[in-house]
């Protein structure tokens, strides 16, 4: 049977626990043992030792050298390259020794190595442990495409290598390593100095080939002395490599690993699992997020930002739920709102009639849950004109100076910024609007939101999809709080009464689910006050004709929101006929949708719009409305069911089935049956349609909207007269 060997090379005088431990293992995989002397050794003399090894066997199939010795291994794996077939280096603290000298010395720095043949690796024993005896070595001239992790290391096939007889020019000396007989080959070396680094396209090129150093490399480039800015968009470019590749999943555990293992500071923490979103890794990422919160409360007065931030990695880049969610939550928004009430005078609300709706923000007419604000502030006034109301913005999205530690924060338009706007949707209705102040440091910003409550001194407060407002949360001993969820079961428990368009049910099986906090809570209807056309467009502007089935699906982050699962149905529903056409509306790239069905986009069966400011209009052009496997897009949903339009969605507790009814969604493994069933009923799909606008139009008026919030504002404060006389007992 022919022989494994593996040529054993140590320092001289250092015993490496790294190195046996590896020898070891070469031994156990039914590799035989030859140490190599370190006395009198001659860097041109491996010829020599490779005879004698080999005359020890009838027959030799494959030699294997491992080293900690970083010279004379990087330089045979120039000179000598297809005379061994592994190179295997242990990562040691340099001695000087007798080999510090040329030819070897340039040999070993592997400069202008692209000008000679090099079949293999070199393949190391690197953790985050000792990587700092590789890095930044290895970035000098882009040394690091020519190395391998032992992960890597083929146990059972070594490279087929051609003997080469190597010829090195240097400075006038010629270095010649091999036998005469084989082929030749002449390398010109002008013992040039290492390039300037940079991560320019050539560096990003040589990174894409090695995922399993992106993690060691990723570490580096944190630890530059670079523009905080500059190291973001590098390492969100290097995440990106991989984000279409099976090799995220490994790159996403060696994250892992380093985050457990090498107790990386929190800034480094957060700066890391920031930019790999761009990996786009969705399960456990918003978990460890929250965990590292969790771990790091010395660095609470960062930690809003990052809790809001997770807020809209969960929607934008459809990050992974997980069991504890709920729970991590809540602890990290007591643990900040605690900080904060340390550093903040004690409120002190005189009681007036008013109401201040607490809003997370408000942007354009066409964002639907400002619109839903604005209009349920104005139908509270009609409906209540001896109370003042407010909407006080609290601009989750606009982080305060210097409280940002991370790149990729998720943020979104000043609401000042569409002040106007605001005040022009209000119409002249009595509602007052109050901003907070993000241009303030975070302490100072809620001191002047303070004044404000202080000054107003609601009655209550009715936080509008702001469960994490933090002036409700830091006001919450002090005032009645109601709030109101605009999509699932809110998981922070500052309020007296939680409300929503779930059943209660629906809200105790997320809250359990996620390890949330049983609250009170009562299901109530929602008010929409739902836009008409203004224009009627052509089909022929978007290439369809009068006898093509029209499916329509609208969101701002479709690219999250699609599944794999819902684009696998689509997909199938897509081949049924050539006349059913799929129109997109939002923007993304949509690269799991173009993966998937790339003859359908090719052939106009999938039709992307960009936006669309008329949606009522746009749908007069469609036949149905398809819903996403998602939690959002309610106000989407309802404005399509408002124009006749038949809607499939999924049972559960999702915004689109509040507006259709459970009795109206179907279950996941009906769905593209119901698709195929409107498309092939045309009678159906009338009568689906009119029993929808019917719905919509007659069961979520303001006025039935209002009464329910009314009867929740009175629970609410019941509920805190009731807590104050128990803490007064």
């Amino acid at each position: 049977m022919a022989a494994k060997i593996l040529l054993v090379l140590k320092q001289e005088g250092r015993k490496d626990a790294r190195l046996q431990k590896l020898v070891r293992t070469f031994k156990k995989k039914g590799f035989q043992l030859e140490n190599v002397s370190l006395k009198n050794l001659k860097f041109d003399q491996l010829e020599n030792v490779l005879e004698k090894v080999k005359s020890n066997h009838k027959k030799v199939e494959r030699i294997s050298l491992i080293s900690n010795h970083r010279l004379l291994l990087w330089g045979w794996f120039r000179a000598y390259n297809s005379l061994i077939d592994d190179f295997i280096y242990v990562p040691a603290i340099e001695e000087k020794d007798t080999f510090h000298q040329e030819p070897l010395k340039t040999l070993a720095n592997l400069y202008e190595m692209e000008k000679e043949t090099i079949v293999g690796d070199i393949y190391v024993d690197i953790d985050f442990e000792n990587q700092h005896l590789l890095f930044p070595m290895l970035l000098v001239n882009f040394r690091f495409q020519y190395f391998s992790t032992m992960g890597e290391f083929d146990w059972d096939e070594s490279p087929k290598k051609d003997p080469i007889l190597k010829t090195y020019q240097l400075a006038g000396t010629t270095y010649s390593f091999g036998k005469i007989g084989m082929a030749n080959e002449t390398i010109e070396l002008n013992d040039q100095k290492p390039k300037p680094f940079a991560m320019d396209m050539d560096f990003m090129k040589a990174l894409a080939a090695k995922p399993d150093l992106c993690m060691y490399i990723c570490i580096n480039v944190l630890n530059m002395q670079i523009p905080a800015s500059m190291k973001g968009e590098v390492l969100n470019t290097i995440f990106s490599l991989f984000q279409e590749t099976t090799a995220k999943e490994s790159i996403f555990g060696d994250l892992e690993k380093y985050l457990m293992t090498s107790n990386p500071s929190f800034p480094e923490r957060v700066y890391l699992l920031a930019s790999s979103l761009f990996l786009k890794h969705k399960p456990k990422l918003l978990e460890l997020i929250h965990k590292t919160m969790l771990q790091s409360p010395e660095y609470t007065s960062y930690h809003y930002p990052l809790l809001m931030s997770s807020l809209g990695f969960m929607t934008s880049y459809g990050l992974d739920k997980y069991e504890d969610l709920f729970n991590d939550q809540i602890q990290i928004m007591e643990r900040i709102v605690t900080y904060y009430k340390s550093l903040l005078p004690e409120p002190v609300i005189q009681k007036k009639k008013k109401i201040i709706l607490v809003v997370s923000q408000l942007l354009s007419v066409n964002h639907s849950p400002t619109s839903l604000a604005i209009n349920y502030a104005i139908y509270l006034k009609k409906a209540n004109p001896e109370y003042g109301i407010s909407i006080f913005v609290d601009d989750f999205f606009a982080y305060s100076p210097n409280e940002v530690l991370f790149p990729n924060a998720y943020r979104s338009a000043l609401s000042t910024q569409l002040q106007k706007e605001h005040e022009k949707m209000l119409d002249g209705h009595e509602v007052h609007l109050h901003y907070s102040d993000s241009s303030l440091p975070r302490v100072d910003r809620l001191k002047k939101d303070l004044i404000f409550m202080e000054n107003e001194g609601p009655e209550l407060i009715w936080k509008l999809g702001a469960n994490f407002s933090l002036i409700g949360a830091i006001l919450y001993d002090h005032v009645p709080v109601l709030s109101t969820t605009l999509g699932g079961a809110e998981p922070i428990p500052y309020a007296y009464l939680f409300t929503g368009g779930n059943t209660k049910e629906e809200m105790e099986d997320e809250w359990k689910k996620h390890n949330g906090i049983s609250s009170k809570y009562k299901q109530i209807t929602y008010g929409l006050d739902l836009p008409g056309p203004t224009a009627v467009e052509e089909r022929s502007k978007y290439g369809l004709t009068p006898d093509d089935f029209a499916l329509a699906t609208v969101g701002n982050r479709l690219d999250a929101e699609m599944t794999e699962e819902f684009i696998s149905i689509m997909n199938d529903v897509l081949k049924k006929d050539h006349s059913i056409k799929w129109m997109i509306v939002g923007k993304g790239s949509f690269g799991d949708l173009r993966d998937a069905c790339k003859d359908f986009i090719q052939n106009k069966q999938i039709i992307f719009v960009d936006y669309q400011r008329d949606l009522p209009g746009f749908y007069q052009l469609c036949d149905a409305y398809v819903n996403p496997f998602r939690q959002g897009g309610g106000i989407s949903g309802a404005m399509a069911m408002n124009e006749g339009l038949p809607v499939v969605t999924l049972k559960g507790p999702y915004d689109v089935t509040i507006y259709t009814g459970n009795h109206a969604a179907v279950e996941k493994e009906k769905f593209g049956a119901e698709i195929e069933r409107l498309f092939l009923d045309p009678s159906y799909r009338k009568e689906k349609g009119e029993e929808m606008k019917q719905r919509i139009q007659e069961q979520f008026g303001f006025d039935k909207a209002i009464q329910d919030i009314m009867e929740c504002i009175e629970i609410a404060k019941k509920e805190f007269e009731n807590k104050n006389k128990q803490s007064e007992a």
